[in-house]
């Protein structure tokens, strides 16, 4: 028997766009397999969150599983779907389940147990946890018996709030599949570093308990800054993992099997470092975000620093050269070298570039309110100038602004409301600025591999991080070394407020007197208004701005 995992990218709420686009893998592939199993909730998208509220949305996805179903009567074929499910009584309307259809025939729905509800996850707000009569048990196809369940119901402990934060389930929860020849996951389990080997493992084990082989498909693509990375794979009876799916794309696995084991499976390719995987989940994340959201060009100021540069070379690769507008405005202030640094990155990058100083208007408005020279708020009218300059080229080009903050920046509040902040996405905002710089150095020694030209200037990477807020002004006047500073935000920030690879005393010492744990730490927590008026990040670890960190605005000292 042959099956064939499709790992595709629905589009939250486009049931009638996910359906073609389900169809028409299925067409293509018709002749390749026997049965074909979606992602979790793959006509719908994953999370739909409050779209769910909608009934006219539940209806379309009604209509939708009915075209699925007839889809096999008409080629004899199987399908199991990830679907949605009215449900009636007291408790949540919905149930996250999974169909089976074969010949135009239901032939069983099984009912997601353990919804998470932590970090990114809300299914609790609609979906109810199906009981164990409820759930279901194993479907039968062609004479197999397949143990069927949806992403969670296999994880035994998660990360909930951070590295510190295990959850564990209670045992009772989890589907004891017996005597079935196969075990199918349907997920829509969002990437994070790291995240694919911990997946991999987990269902490895899996397999291997229970002796039986293991299918495993997962959705890929952006939904707003989640990113799905694929990565669907076939797990041996021994645990070993024998077949793997593209990362980051749309793919079809496809593979023949038996109670024995799986024959005739692509072969795994080598997996790709840490820092190509970054570089594929925010490339495919900003395409995402901007052909989902109905755009197809953007546009970003660039300075001639390190983070304009790497949002401006992931924009050019997502979205191609000629979709891309690179701004300088350059102030009384700025330097020669950043606006011929910003020159020099889009001619590489084989963008449009333009020049726009606002020195006039930083004037003006300085004027106007008799603001002291060099005062934080007279700093703050240069990044408020630029935002405004590129949000009125945003309205008039049709171009979605692309916000350049990075992680630390964010952590820190070291950033203009209204200014650098204005934006439809922040590309890097989950990147620490260490790593800002670690993936610019692998993106000019990929481009040097492949005899490209370098895509970063060599100047940007080697003048200091400044803000150039006042004359000869670098960050490290206002902020820690970012080699210490993101060691330590790593901490805070994914560990529960706590400090990572060493006591307090020690990261003091490191701070050398000009700040302290305490004073990182409570910085950190009263720029929270600022991140609350911040663009979409896209996510790359597991402990994020953005959807799963919910900290209040106003609270008192932790």
């Amino acid at each position: 028997m042959r099956l064939a995992l499709l790992q595709f990218s629905p589009t939250l709420g486009a049931v009638e766009a996910n359906l073609r686009s389900l169809l028409e893998i299925l067409d293509k592939n018709a002749n390749e397999a026997d049965l074909f199993v979606s992602s979790e909730l793959a006509l719908i998208g994953y999370p739909p969150r409050d779209l769910l509220s909608q009934p006219a949305l539940l209806e379309a996805e009604s209509r939708a599983l009915s075209e699925v179903r007839a889809w096999t009567a008409k080629t004899g074929k199987g399908v199991l779907v990830g679907h949605t499910e009215v449900r009636h009584g007291a408790g949540r309307p919905l149930f996250n389940a999974a169909t089976l259809f074969e010949n135009g025939d239901s032939r069983g729905t099984i009912r997601k147990r353990r919804l998470p509800t932590y970090d990114i996850f809300e299914e609790e707000r609609f979906f109810e946890p199906a009981t164990a009569q409820e759930a279901g048990h194993v479907l039968a196809f062609r004479g197999r018996r397949l143990g069927v369940s949806i992403c969670e119901d296999d994880w035994d402990t998660v990360q909930a709030f951070g590295a510190r934060d295990i959850r564990t389930y209670d045992r009772s929860s989890a589907r004891d599949f017996k005597d079935v020849d196969l075990l199918i996951n349907l997920s829509a389990s969002p990437w994070s570093l790291g995240k694919d080997s911990l997946r991999q493992d987990l269902f490895a084990a899996r397999a291997a308990r229970a002796g039986k082989p293991l299918a495993y498909v997962n959705a890929c693509g952006g939904q707003d800054g989640l990113l799905y990375d694929g990565h669907s794979f076939l797990v041996q009876p021994s645990g070993e993992i024998c077949g793997k799916a593209a990362a980051f794309v749309p793919d079809v696995l496809i593979a023949e099997w038996s109670p024995n084991g799986w024959t005739n499976h692509p072969s795994i390719s080598p997996g790709s470092s840490s820092w190509e995987a970054l570089r594929q989940g925010l490339v495919m994340g900003l395409r995402e975000f901007v052909h989902k959201c109905g755009g197809q060009r953007a546009l970003l100021g660039v300075s001639g620093g390190i983070d304009s540069a790497l949002c401006a070379a992931l924009a050019a690769e997502a979205l191609g050269p000629g979709n891309v507008l690179a701004v300088a405005l350059p102030s009384s202030l700025t330097d020669p070298i950043s606006t011929r640094d910003a020159e020099d990155l889009a001619r590489r990058l084989n963008i449009a570039f333009r020049v726009l100083p606002i020195a006039g208007m930083v004037d003006a408005f300085q004027k106007e309110l008799a603001l002291p020279i060099g005062s934080v708020a007279h700093q703050n009218l240069q990044s408020r100038a630029r935002g405004t300059t590129l949000m009125a080229l945003s309205n008039q080009e049709g171009r979605f602004l692309l916000a350049t903050g990075n992680k630390s920046e964010f952590a820190l509040g070291y950033s203009t409301l209204y200014g650098d902040m204005n934006g439809a996405l922040a590309p890097i905002g989950d990147l620490y600025k260490t790593e800002v710089y670690g993936l610019c150095h692998h993106l000019n020694a990929a481009a040097a591999s492949e005899g490209r030209p370098l895509p970063i200037p060599e100047s940007t990477l080697q003048r200091p991080p400044t803000a150039e807020l006042a004359p000869g002004q670098r960050d490290v006047d206002s902020l820690p070394d970012y080699e210490i500073l993101d060691g330590l935000l790593e901490g805070l920030l994914e560990n529960q407020g706590q400090t990572l690879h060493g006591s307090e005393k020690d990261w003091n010492r490191l701070l050398a007197g000009r700040f302290t744990v305490e004073s990182v730490r409570r910085k950190v927590h009263l720029q929270e208004f600022k991140r609350r008026q911040a663009p979409p990040i896209l996510r790359v670890h597991g402990r994020a701005f953005g959807a799963g960190w919910n900290f209040p605005v106003a609270k008192g000292p932790l």
